[in-house]
């Protein structure tokens, strides 16, 4: 098994694919990846956001990661979610991926292994 059918399958034995149709789940998870970009955002230090934390794209993210996680955790909400393009979604998604690899490189890390564990290791937490 390839490592992104064997995270998907961690995450799905979690429960969190549970009760939703593929295109709400998809939006649903990009409320997921706003919600770890504000946490990997609270990671950074710049002269900026200690003479002004209001005025940055930082304080913007980590504010949209909040909300993001409130309505991730709100099943109810996803059902009226579509993709306009699976495509463009698709493209939009290797694109990301790019990102996160180039990342992971500069930092030493081997981001696919590090994933594999950390999906594992949350099945047995379940649905937060």
């Amino acid at each position: 098994m390839n490592p992104q059918a064997e995270v998907a399958r961690y995450v799905k034995e979690r429960g969190y694919w549970d009760g939703l149709e593929p295109d709400a789940l998809v939006c649903r998870h990009v409320a997921k990846l706003v919600e770890e970009l504000a946490e990997v955002s609270e990671e950074l230090y710049h002269t900026i956001i200690a003479e002004d934390i209001k005025g940055n794209w930082w304080f913007t993210a980590y504010l949209a990661g909040r909300q993001a996680r409130l309505e991730f955790d709100n099943l109810d909400a996803w059902p009226r979610y579509k993709i306009l393009s699976k495509e463009r979604m698709a493209a939009e998604l290797a694109d990301l991926q790019v990102v996160l690899f180039s990342m992971s490189e500069v930092l030493g890390i081997d981001v696919i292994e590090m994933a594999r564990e950390k999906a594992r290791a949350d099945v047995e937490r379940g649905v937060r």
